[in-house]
């Protein structure tokens, strides 16, 4: 399989038109990462170092999940997914939501990738990391619950506690 992560700086319409050309050249799939910011240090980002940095500033980072929805609208036969989505910033129900939306819309081309997220992408904005394995551990048992089942879940979990919690969105089957 081939594929590539697509640029996920502004503007969209240089990234709508990237996508449909990997769409139309065959390319396998397109990851997007799920971050705030690139890279840190950002003295790393100079055009000496890295020549793209003319062109973008390092901190316009687009959210992936608009982008996604936008790839998957402008594009027929390649898969999008996530790199990686980390679980400190975004909790297990709202994961689940944003999948089974962009499985919708991508007509089931879309698959997911979860990370325990990074330093950089929580600390500089406030947001606690703590015992990130364990809350990635925690999210993927709430996530099979909600994608094995249409009814509301209970679970008692050390981060997570779910009382009568839906997330009964079907995945996406043709017909």
């Amino acid at each position: 399989k081939y594929g590539l992560n697509p640029v996920e700086f502004p503007p969209v319409a240089t990234h709508r038109a990237a996508v449909q050309a990997y769409d139309q050249a065959g390319l396998d799939f397109m990851t997007y990462w799920d971050q705030h910011c690139l890279t840190i240090p950002r003295c790393l980002w100079t055009p000496d170092i890295c020549p793209a940095a003319e062109m973008f500033h390092i901190d316009s980072w687009l959210e992936p999940w608009p982008v996604l929805t936008d790839a998957a609208i402008h594009t027929e036969n390649i898969r999008i997914g996530l790199s990686a989505s980390d679980v400190t910033r975004r909790p297990p129900s709202v994961l689940a939501q944003l999948a089974l939306t962009l499985d919708h819309y991508a007509e089931g081309r879309f698959f997911l990738a979860l990370g325990a997220g990074e330093a950089k992408q929580s600390t500089p904005y406030g947001l606690v990391r703590d015992k990130p394995f364990g809350r990635l551990e925690e999210t993927l048992k709430l996530l099979k619950l909600w994608f094995n089942t249409n009814e509301p879940i209970d679970y008692d979990g050390k981060f997570y506690k779910i009382k009568n919690g839906g997330i009964s969105t079907p995945a996406f089957t043709e017909g």
